[in-house]
Parts: structure tokens; C-alpha cells; sequence
């Protein structure tokens, strides 16, 4: 749907409202994008009285209120001494009040200094203060909205042009054309197939999404009471109500009739949307597809490539972090946006970085390196620690033939490894596209669907463990599947990427307990003790320098060990830490890579278990260490 006519959304969020509000109001007027309207002085009223009471001005009379109406009254020599009835020229606007809400966690030593300093500076536009159940704490404040009308989109560029100085942290410019910007989706190629009824698994069984990250143990998410439980918006191209789809909106998609097509003609303003929600949640039977967490609820949230969509979006998301923790997938971008700029211009970004929703975000497809620099969002924003961005890999399923590697056309960040965290497979991924037709495509926005599903599995089986997105940003980290070695000399797959592969079997195992893996064995819960060395070094393999830096114990999330073809060569390990936060386990999402290298001393004994026993390292072929450390029973 196009806007008539074309419009400019001016929004004012923190920081002095009267003062931003008189000052664009003041340019507007200067510029005739606004008309003013006459009303005459009343008995008792001051000149700033009635310029907040017909004008809407927010917050006290400032000397910015004052500036603005002498100037659009040049009559004015005294304002404090008008005659009654003095005929006074307004701004003829209508100052839209919202409210919205800062979230901060009190754990963490910068929110609560933020927390300080937005009640003493923003105090006049606070509107209450609340307390989330997972003890965070939410400042509701008021913000204001206008909205400019213009004739055409060459007058929208000049006004958003003429009020580019006012832009702030605290104002925000929405520009919202007649003819928009076709909004950018990460699908690498639109490659579909002419036969895919005769190929599996529409000929027999059903294809498991869910396999291609990993063998999850039993659902789970059953263990979810329905308040608490999460659902995945997905912020995209409309979803259509595909069969395997059904019971994600409330039906049944269990027992239907039906006979699978295949879709050879691809739209991204169409399918896109779909395929995504089939790779999260498709719920097929025989002959159809299942996705990584099947049936989980799903919500559309349509992002149109109008800024009006942008706005709506943008209230929902306030509306859904309120009072649960729902899996926001988004798998496009917008321009020039973080947290530290809170005015260049998008309601989705300023909600992303204000209300701290957990955020799936497919990393891109133009082969960039990544950086707080980098001119599009939300991947300018994987320093956050809500926003987890998924880059695409192909041969990553477990057990491939081939070694995996990272989508050559995908976004990267080796300079910065808290930019682009994991990878998930991105490669002629087949899912649903429309109310009855099934395809294929690649990308990072199917790796982020698959990374999505894994997230909301979860929180869904461990409601009261995953409370805030950073904990299940780590833990999507540390479970992660580690690239293997490389030869010698070969540059690593891995290099632009944080950690690795997301693996649902590890990431949906108890976080409230350590977890081991014996040689040759399968996972068991543990919890342990202590550590019985003060570091970990990692050695290169061939010139046994030191990789990286020493790890302390307490910061260690996992130890995995790579066993070598050769007998020759030595065991290889992958080691993911955090960096110690206000109380040493806080790690705020982020998690590094270590390796894979050497470990010096593999024999003497590494951990103490609550049980008495003790390990070495040749004893361990995997290492997990509960998301939040406890102490042994007493």
C-alpha cells in the first residue's frame, strides 16, 4: 500500500522534549511545512501557558518555548506584559504523546548507572517505574510524535535534509515515501526444483529439519507453562497458512490430506516470510516437513518498505517484551543505526536497544566485515547483548562429508568476534512458501530461521533458566559445534565468526548442570567442585606458540576436544570462554573462541566433582559448564 500523501515522522524520546520540540517546530514554521493558527491571550494566561496548552508542548515552560513563540510573533516586545486578548500566532500541529520503555538490569554495573542518570535527566518524562518478573527493571516514559505531510518525495528528501541538525539521540526523522525502497532480504540465490515431488521426502517419511542442527534430545517444550511460554515473531513478509504451519496458529496440521507441490517462480516479497516460519516450526506429517521446534507458536509481524510498517512493528515489540521473553526473528536490515546514535531514524532499532528483546538476526549477504561501523542494522548491533547475528554455513549438518565452511556471500567479523556469533546451515534449505507449495533457497535469513527455532525450543523447555536474552545468547555460544582443525597453512572457515555451529542436541541439554562426555561416551550431568589448575593455554600446533591469551578456569564454558586421523598428530582442542562480568558469571553474551590448539598437560588431574571424583583431560572428549554455577550440596 503507498502513503498519500508522502510523510515525514519526527519522534522526540529523552533528553529535553520542549527544548527538541520548539526548536524543529521553530524550522518548520521558518520552512512552511506548518501553518499557524491565532487564539487570543485569556485572563490569567501567559504567553508560554498558551503556547503548551494550543501548541502541545511538552514539559516546563523553557526558554525555548519563549524563543519559539517571540519568533513566530515578532509583534511580541514583553511577553510577561501582553495585553488580554493579544491575538498570538501558534504552530498548527498535532503532538502525538506514546509511551515507552527502558529496560535495564540491575546485575549489571552500566545499566545501573544509566538507570541513575535517566531519572535525573529525563525525570520530567517519566511515567512510572516497574519491575519485569525476571527482576529487571522498566522506566515507562513519555515520548511525542509528529507527523509533517508533503506533496512528493522530492519535497520529503529536502525537509528531512533541512531538520538533519536536529537529529539526536533524543529526535528521531522517519521518512516514509510514496514510492519506498524495496526492502533488503537475505536470500542468496532463489534456486527452486522442477521434481521435488519424486525426491524425499515427499515420497516416503518426513524430512526433520531439526536433524540438520543436531539429534535433540525429546521435545521438551511441553515443560512450558503457558504464560512463561515463548513465541517467535517474525518480522518479515507475511506468512501464509501453510498445512505444516496449522498448528503453530492454533489448528491442527496432524492427519490432513494433502498433496505437496512444488513452487518453481520465486517472490521474496511473497515466500519469503513462510519459508523462514517452515524452518522454525513446520509441523508436517508423512510425506512433508518438520521443522526445528514444530508447532511453536508463530506471530507475523509484517515489515512492509514503508516507515509505517517500521512504526507499527516498533509498537509491538514494546508491547510483547512487557511481560514474557518472545524470539524475535528478523532477516533484513536498516540503515545506519546503534544503540549510541539513538536518532538516525528507525522505531524498530530504538526499540531493539531500549526494550532489550532477544533478537535473531540473519548477519547479511554482502560479504562485508562487520563492525559498530557498519552502515546497516541490527548487525552493527552484535555488540549488544540481546542481538545474536547468525551467519550461513554449508557441509555444517553432523556427519557431512565434507568439511563445513561459511557461505562465501555471507557477512563476517574477525576483527570484532562479538559482531557475528554462530553459524547454521544456509544452503537449499526446503520449507514451505505459500498455502500449498513447498521450495528451496539459501542464506543467512534460513540460517537465522533455523537458529531462531533452537532458541525458542530453549526457553520453552527451561523457562526458569533462560529469564533474560543475554543468558540465552551465551548458551547458544557455548553449545555451539566448534570447527574442526585445518591442514596446515589453510586459512580456518571459522575465522570471521565468534564461535560455531548452533547444535540444538547440546543447546537443549539442562543448564542448570555441568555436563560431560567421557571418550567414546554420551553426555552425562554432573556438577563440579572445583578446578585443579589455575589456567588453560592453547598452543599452535606446529610452532606451539601460545594462541590467544591464558583462560582462566572460572571463565571457561566448554572444552572440546578434536581426536586427529593421523596417529601421528597430537589431540586438538576448542575452548569457549567469557570474560568475568559484575559477579564473575554475569557474561552478558559474550563468548570467545579459543583454538583449536594444543592444551599443554592433558594428563594430571583438571576437575574435582561434587562426587569425589576427578578427570583429566585425557579422560574428557567434551566439557559443558552449567549456564550458572552452584555450589555442591552440603
Amino acid at each position: 500500500m503507498n502513503v498519500e500523501p508522502p510523510v515525514l515522522i519526527i519522534q522526540f524520546e529523552g533528553g529535553v522534549a520542549s527544548d527538541n520540540v520548539a526548536a524543529v517546530l521553530g524550522e518548520l514554521v521558518k520552512g512552511r511545512h506548518v501553518e499557524t493558527r491565532t487564539f487570543p491571550l485569556e485572563a490569567g494566561e501567559g504567553l508560554c501557558d498558551l503556547y503548551r496548552k494550543k501548541a502541545q508542548l511538552p514539559g516546563d515552560c523553557t526558554q525555548a518555548v519563549l524563543d519559539l513563540a517571540v519568533a513566530l510573533n515578532p509583534r511580541i516586545r514583553d511577553e510577561k506584559a501582553l495585553p488580554l486578548g493579544f491575538a498570538v500566532q501558534v504552530p498548527a500541529v498535532e503532538l502525538v504523546p506514546y509511551d515507552y520503555t527502558v529496560t535495564l538490569d540491575p546485575s549489571v554495573a552500566a545499566d545501573r548507572v544509566r538507570s541513575k542518570e535517566l531519572k535525573a535527566f529525563w525525570k520530567g518524562q517519566l511515567q512510572r517505574e516497574e519491575t519485569a518478573p525476571n527482576g529487571a527493571e522498566r522506566l515507562v516514559f513519555r515520548g511525542y510524535r509528529l507527523t509533517v505531510p508533503v506533496p512528493d518525495d522530492e519535497a520529503l528528501a529536502e525537509l528531512e535534509k533541512r531538520l538533519r541538525r536536529f537529529q539526536s539521540r533524543y529526535v528521531a526523522l522517519i521518512p516514509v515515501s510514496r514510492e519506498p525502497a524495496r526492502v533488503k532480504l537475505y536470500n542468496a540465490t532463489t534456486r527452486y526444483w522442477n521434481a521435488c515431488i519424486t525426491r524425499t521426502p515427499f515420497t516416503t517419511g518426513v524430512l526433520d529439519l531439526g536433524g540438520l542442527v543436531g539429534a535433540a534430545p525429546e521435545r521438551c517444550t511441553s515443560a512450558c507453562p503457558g504464560a512463561d511460554c515463548s513465541e517467535v515473531v517474525v518480522v518479515d513478509t507475511a506468512i501464509s497458512r501453510h498445512p505444516d504451519l496449522e498448528s503453530s496458529f492454533g489448528g491442527s496440521s496432524q492427519g490432513t490430506p494433502y498433496q505437496p507441490v512444488c513452487r518453481i517462480d520465486f517472490d521474496e516479497r511473497e515466500h519469503h516470510g513462510t519459508h523462514l516460519a517452515g524452518i522454525i516450526a513446520a509441523d508436517g506429517g508423512d510425506g512433508r516437513i518438520r521443522g526445528v521446534d514444530p508447532g511453536v507458536p508463530l506471530v507475523s509481524l509484517v515489515r512492509d518498505a514503508e516507515g509505517l510498517g517500521d512504526v507499527t512493528v516498533a509498537a509491538e515489540i514494546e508491547a510483547r517484551t512487557a511481560s514474557s521473553l518472545p524470539v524475535f526473528l528478523f532477516a533484513s536490515r536498516w540503515q545506519a543505526r546503534t544503540c549510541r546514535r539513538r536518532g538516525d531514524g528507525n522505531p524498530i532499532a530504538m526499540r531493539v536497544c531500549e526494550n532489550k528483546p532477544l533478537w535473531i538476526a540473519a548477519a547479511g549477504d554482502e560479504g562485508h566485515e562487520v563492525t559498530t561501523a557498519y552502515p546497516y542494522g541490527p548487525m552493527n548491533l552484535g555488540d549488544e547483548r540481546n542481538v545474536v547475528n547468525v551467519a550461513a554455513c554449508e557441509s555444517c549438518e553432523p556427519g557431512a562429508a565434507s568439511p563445513p565452511r561459511i557461505l562465501s556471500a555471507g557477512n563476517w567479523s574477525s576483527s570484532d568476534p562479538r559482531m557475528v556469533h554462530v553459524a547454521a546451515p544456509g544452503t537449499d534449505i526446503p520449507g514451505p512458501v505459500t498455502t500449498s507449495e513447498y521450495g528451496r533457497t539459501s542464506g543467512t535469513s534460513q540460517a537465522a530461521g533455523f537458529v531462531a527455532g533452537v532458541a525458542a525450543a530453549m526457553h520453552n523447555c527451561y523457562p526458569s533458566a533462560y529469564t533474560w536474552p543475554h543468558l540465552v545468547k551465551t548458551r547458544l555460544q557455548a553449545t555451539s559445534r566448534p570447527f574442526p582443525p585445518v591442514p596446515t597453512g589453510e586459512e580456518r572457515p571459522d575465522e570471521g565468526l565468534a564461535t560455531g555451529i548452533v547444535d540444538a542436541g547440546v543447546a537443549l541439554l539442562d543448564p542448570g548442570t555441568d555436563w560431560v562426555k567421557k571418550r567414546h561416551g554420551d553426555w552425562e550431568p554432573v556438577r563440579i567442585r572445583r578446578w585443579l589448575r589455575s589456567d588453560f593455554s592453547v598452543l599452535h600446533p606446529v610452532t606451539r606458540n601460545l594462541v590467544g591469551a591464558w583462560l582462566r578456569p572460572q571463565d571457561v564454558l566448554r572444552v572440546v576436544r578434536f581426536v586427529p586421523v593421523s596417529p601421528a598428530e597430537s589431540d586438538q582442542w576448542t575452548i569457549y570462554s567469557a570474560k568475568p562480568w559484575d559477579d564473575g558469571r554475569n557474561h552478558q553474551g559474550e563468548v570467545f573462541r579459543t583454538g583449536p590448539g594444543i592444551l599443554d598437560n592433558t594428563s594430571g588431574n583438571v576437575l574435582e566433582l561434587c562426587s569425589g571424583e576427578t578427570l583429566k583431560l585425557d579422560d574428557v572428549e567434551d566439557l559443558l559448564v552449567a549456564l550458572v554455577c552452584e555450589r555442591c550440596p552440603s
